[in-house]
């Protein structure tokens, strides 16, 4: 067995099949390309396994050149499958641009139907108005007198605490004198002390 006539024989199948598509003058189905996709990579992995089983395959390139030169599509035959791919892409773009300006027409009818204001039908409590203002201002006006009343609250606590320091202090003081008083009516009159003074 000839690797190198085998690798020809098998390009020549492929050639064949590529071929037959061709002369149809249709295109080809999906169903057989995947066919052919199939046909190549069945070869592909023959070829492959041959390879790793030790045969050697030399590529003959020019021989291989002449196999699939005169099946490649001509400059014509380009230049007509671009011509028809851009003119596909040009109807497509030119469609999307048609869909596009109609999107922006109908956003543009939208937008100007939206009203710029819209009016408050119901009372409306905020600063907007002189009542919101008044009812602001009114709770703003209750925390500052509750703070006054807090104030004066504190500031009588604070005199009447004051207040009772001072009698406290007065009540010490005379009692201080009171008890002086009675120690010297026990030292130097002990029977008037006894008589009318609670004992010590």
């Amino acid at each position: 067995m000839n690797p190198q006539l085998d690798l020809y024989s098998n390009i020549g199948e492929i050639r064949d099949a590529v071929d037959t598509l061709l002369k149809r003058g249709k295109p080809a189905t999906a169903a057989e390309l995947q066919q052919l996709l199939e046909q190549v990579k069945t070869q592909g992995e023959k070829l492959l396994s041959q390879a790793q089983q030790g045969y050697r395959i030399i590529l003959n390139g020019e021989a291989a050149a002449k196999l699939i030169v005169p099946y490649m599509p001509t400059n014509t035959e380009t230049a007509r499958i671009m011509a028809e791919a851009t003119a596909a892409m040009q109807a497509t773009v030119a469609q999307g641009v048609k869909e596009t300006a109609a999107q922006v027409q109908e956003m543009r009818t939208i937008r100007a139907s939206i009203p710029r204001r819209v009016p408050i039908g119901s009372p409306f409590f905020g600063f907007v108005n002189w009542q919101s203002a008044l009812i602001a201002f009114g709770v703003v006006g209750l925390f500052l007198a509750l703070a006054a009343w807090q104030g004066s609250k504190k500031a009588a606590a604070e005199a009447k605490a004051e207040q009772y320091a001072r009698a406290f202090n007065a009540l010490s003081q005379e009692n201080e004198t009171r008890k002086r008083g009675e120690d010297q009516v026990w030292k130097y009159y002990p029977k008037v002390a006894a008589k009318y003074l609670p004992t010590q």
